[in-house]
């Protein structure tokens, strides 16, 4: 069989990456698509060879899969892009489409959590049958609660020698960063919390960011001092964000995972985050939840939970330490391999 991913350092490609370390000798070809002409040859290959079945690893891969009448297995990891956000690009809204068939025609389906899975049965109507539940992992040897090398000097080159709430993630409005800069007003205004907003990633739209500095001004913060944006780290940088951490605040509308969320607990970070979507499977019982994510002041009422009561952070980060583990990469592939063998594909 055949595996298809995207290139990049996104949460995609990391699932892809990692699925491929653990099962690379069931793999007739690994095939990675960056731009343009990519796609095309793996498209001219499942047109030539549709007997040889393919794993394709996102949901925007379903294209292809529609185009070619290639058997084969799907990864949902979400199905925003295709609901949630418009568009006035009428190929794109094509693409768009033809992904949605492919999912539908795939012979199997992997989500990456219940919710996902909840959101293919209610919008595409497939069947539950056809869809396994396979969580995503995380990588324990970078992201631990043990202190590394870089972590003495984090505070100084990440947030002005000061200590710092962390969100990590795009600008993207489902990410609810302007509510996230609000609560830290709060926390800073309101309750004399004298450290910053650490945010990690990067915009995934200019108008995005241009909306986040616009929001920041508006409440009087200023970028750079009260407000800091680091868009591009490595794995070991940014667990040692984690661990030096106040907390990680997670509260964003609505996602297929949640990595973040997974990563900090993993680091021994407590984490605040959103009561929807998946972030209840990944967080369990060692997240501090915010109903409303609309609300600024909730989300600072909850942060303040760990920020003034050393006892109910120590006893946060020793749950989700704990939670951490129930979680891995070796664990994901070997479902996804499971799934293989079950489908006849090896």
């Amino acid at each position: 069989m055949r595996i298809v991913g995207k290139a990049g350092k996104s949460a995609v490609s990391i699932y892809m990456q990692e699925i491929v370390k653990r099962n690379r000798e069931v793999y007739e070809s690994v095939i990675l698509i960056g731009r343009g002409i990519h796609a095309g040859i793996e498209l001219f290959r499942g047109f030539v060879n549709k007997k040889v079945p393919v794993h394709y690893t996102n949901q925007y891969l379903a294209r292809l899969a529609y185009a070619s009448g290639t058997k084969c297995i799907i990864t949902v990891h979400d199905l925003f892009g295709h609901f949630d956000v418009g568009s006035s690009n009428p190929f794109k809204d094509l693409l768009l489409k033809m992904d949605l068939k492919g999912i539908k025609e795939a012979e199997h389906i992997i989500a990456i959590s219940k919710y996902t899975k909840s959101e293919i049965v209610e919008k595409l109507g497939v069947s539950s049958d056809s869809i396994t539940v396979v969580y995503n992992g995380v990588d324990h040897h970078a992201f631990k609660p043990n202190a590394g090398e870089e972590d003495y000097k984090i505070k100084d080159r990440y947030s002005n020698g000061r200590n710092y709430l962390l969100f990590v993630g795009s600008e993207q409005p489902r990410k609810n960063v302007l509510k996230i800069i609000e609560a830290y007003s709060v926390l800073k205004q309101k309750y004399g919390y004298d450290g910053v907003l650490l945010k990690v990633g990067g915009a995934e739209g200019s108008v995005y960011r241009k909306r986040t500095i616009a929001h920041i001004k508006k409440l009087g913060l200023v970028l750079g001092r009260d407000i800091i944006i680091r868009e591009n780290v490595s794995k070991s940088t940014l667990a040692a964000i984690y661990r030096n951490a106040d907390l990680l605040i997670f509260t964003t509308l609505k996602e297929g995972f949640g990595l973040p969320v997974l990563e900090a607990m993993a680091c021994g970070c407590p984490v605040v985050a959103t009561n929807c979507s998946s972030i209840p499977e990944v967080g369990g019982d060692a997240v501090v939840y915010v109903e409303d994510p609309t609300n600024a002041h909730e989300i600072a009422e909850k942060c303040l939970k760990i920020l003034q009561d050393p006892k109910e952070r120590s006893r946060r980060v020793e749950i989700g330490i704990k939670r951490a583990k129930l979680f891995s990469w070796d664990k994901c592939a070997m479902e996804v391999r499971t799934v293989y063998e079950r489908m006849g594909y090896i």
